[in-house]
């Protein structure tokens, strides 16, 4: 068992959920190494002093306070809109770049069709090109 495992089963240890076999490890660390001992000792204290010191709820009149201060944030807050404007009238460049390769491609299948081109040298040129 190392240092590390120790702080890896640290809360489990302390709070005998180990089988016995781990358990028994860590005792063992323990008993050599002064480092993990401290270690361990704090924080049994520390979870001592957590479970000793009496917690206060907060009172009715605060989560009142509390929830209507939120919804007044939240109501103070612009929610993102997302324009039918923004959906309808894209940026012009991308609108010219989707049209000029809408051009082009409709271009070459029809030139191709019609014969006008010559694909097989279009096709020499594209097997030449190392992907």
């Amino acid at each position: 068992m190392t240092c590390k495992d120790i702080q890896r089963y640290l809360l489990d240890y302390s709070e005998f959920q180990l089988d016995p076999r781990t358990h028994a490890q860590i005792e063992d660390h323990l008993r050599h190494c002064e480092t993990c001992t401290k270690v361990v000792n704090d924080f049994e204290q520390t979870v001592e002093l957590l479970h000793s010191t009496s917690t206060q709820q907060p009172s009715e009149e605060f989560w009142e306070e509390f929830s209507s201060g939120v919804m007044r944030q939240v109501r103070k807050m612009k929610t993102p809109s997302r324009s039918l404007k923004r959906y309808l009238f894209p940026d012009p460049r991308i609108v010219a770049v989707a049209l000029a390769a809408l051009i082009i491609i409709l271009g070459t299948i029809l030139l191709s069709a019609s014969g006008v081109v010559d694909m097989t040298a279009f096709k020499h040129v594209l097997s030449e090109i190392r992907w």
